[in-house]
């Protein structure tokens, strides 16, 4: 593999949202979603041709064990594309859960589809119990718009799904496009943005890495983020210190709900 400079940057917690249900004056928690962001990124220095983001969040139903994880996938090269070695067409990653049916991708705002206006979830697959292994490491999920012998044969985050045997659906950077017979056409210039709903509870920790995965063979350049921010608290751990202070702030309120209640029903009593 070459030489590369690559890190994987966390996002610290974007942001937690409760959803409280207040039931028989208990006040008990019913139900939580929290939400939580990681982006990993790569840049390749020799020859320099190859660099991307994905940016991983979910929004995690705690309560009812589903959640939407979606994946905002970026071809950052500005090289020129000579063949479908340039092109970005898979990312794996491990998780526990299991996938639904009705995953989206589409064409992120600012970016361009080059030859043809096809809608790209026809050639994408998102798939888990697979069992790709790069540098030791073996990941068990992963989307992708080749089939590696691992995935397809066909797409299935769009209707009428197209068979995964080139490099159409790709993404390419944002240099110039060149003719090749590998390059196959539609591609995607420079991000896709895919939506993936599931059933479980989505983990993504810091000694996580991807693998992003150019071209249509995995012995062609793949590229793996391996280098957190030290220090940051897990996601599953921010998420649970959260939780515990809303609890905490729940009880106080329906303390002091309760020591004003006799006061309320004196001043009626008495008028």
């Amino acid at each position: 593999m070459k030489a590369v400079w690559i890190q994987w940057r966390r996002i610290v917690m974007t942001g937690f949202l409760g959803c409280w249900v207040m039931t028989g004056g208990t006040g008990d928690a019913v139900a939580a979603i929290s939400t939580n962001s990681i982006k990993f990124e790569f840049l390749e220095t020799t020859p320099g041709t190859h660099a991307a983001t994905a940016v991983f969040t979910t929004v995690q139903d705690t309560i009812l064990n589903t959640g939407t994880l979606t994946i905002e996938l970026t071809n950052n090269s500005t090289a020129a594309v000579h063949s479908a070695t340039d092109i970005l067409l898979g990312v794996f990653f491990n998780s526990d859960v299991s996938f639904l049916a009705g995953g989206t991708v589409v064409v992120a705002s600012g970016s361009t589809t080059i030859g043809g206006s096809e809608v790209p979830g026809k050639g994408w697959q998102v798939k888990t119990g697979v069992s790709i292994t790069k540098d030791q490491q073996t990941y068990n999920s992963g989307i992708a718009g080749a089939g590696y012998g691992v995935f397809g044969p066909n797409g299935n985050l769009a209707q009428d799904p197209v068979k995964l045997d080139g490099s159409d659906y790709g993404i390419a950077g944002s240099g110039a496009v060149n003719g090749n017979p590998s390059v196959k056409f539609p591609v995607y210039q420079n991000r896709l943005d895919f939506t993936l709903p599931y059933s479980g509870t989505f983990k993504m920790l810091t000694s996580d890495t991807i693998v992003f995965q150019y071209g249509t063979a995995l012995n062609e350049p793949w590229f793996i983020g391996t280098d957190p921010i030290p220090g940051s608290p897990e996601p599953a751990s921010m998420t649970l210190i959260l939780i515990g202070a809303g609890v905490v702030v729940l009880r106080r309120l329906r303390r002091r709900q309760a020591r004003a209640l006799p006061e309320v029903g004196t001043l009626s009593g008495d008028g």
